[in-house]
């Protein structure tokens, strides 16, 4: 996502580039379907479930930070709430560290460093965006640990982000892990727990 007003904070230009990106974030999938052209069927995610009893497999989606569970109907952003995006789920963070939730590849990162897409091993399309509005601090306290293109593992450090910056800068740090393509699976499982640690089970899809 390009945004060409290096001085986001001009009120006059602030209200002007907030709609551009709520516009734009309509595109994610349009980069998704543009950059993702094949699926490795070699790889699949290390961390399975077993088959179901009616026979539907699942894939695991684990937490990539540590905190508070909010579904995704609470979070204050209509273009999350509404499940335009995807379905997901919110978490509040408890510290600015994000590890990666899958076994994949980094397909985008955006220039502001408050959002990732990652292609799975298994097929599943992820958004993985970091705070409320926060493409407006322009990168300001957001620290990328990957780069386009890398392979990731279950784990992997993907960012590391000053939570008292963005609050003292008026944003909220509710983080949203959406499936951009969950319309492919017949249904998505939350974690019903009220806080959850890096790695547990947050999410379960099922084909």
């Amino acid at each position: 996502m390009k945004h060409k007003n290096k001085s986001p904070f001009n009120e006059g230009h602030s209200k002007l580039q907030k709609i551009e990106v709520k516009e734009n974030m309509f595109k994610i999938k349009e980069i998704f379907s543009k950059i993702l052209n094949k699926n490795d069927d070699s790889n699949k995610n290390q961390y399975t479930l077993p088959l179901r009893e009616d026979g539907k497999k699942q894939f695991p989606i684990l937490s990539p930070l540590k905190g508070e569970i909010l579904e995704l109907s609470k979070v204050s952003d209509q273009t999350f709430s509404t499940g335009c995006m995807g379905q997901g789920i919110a978490i509040i963070p408890d510290e600015g560290k994000l590890f990666s939730p899958v076994k994949g590849k980094v397909v985008s990162i955006f220039p502001t460093k408050h959002a990732f897409c990652i292609q799975c091993d298994d097929g599943m399309e992820l958004l993985i965006h970091i705070g409320i509005d926060t493409v407006m601090l322009n990168g300001k306290g957001f620290k990328s640990l990957v780069s386009n293109g890398d392979s990731i593992e279950v784990g992997t450090p993907l960012l590391e982000f000053d939570l008292n910056l963005i609050k003292n800068s008026g944003y909220e740090t509710t983080t949203l892990i959406i499936i951009t393509n969950s319309s492919m699976y017949s249904e998505i499982i939350e974690n019903k727990e009220k806080n959850i640690d890096v790695s547990n089970l947050l999410l379960t899809i099922v084909e």
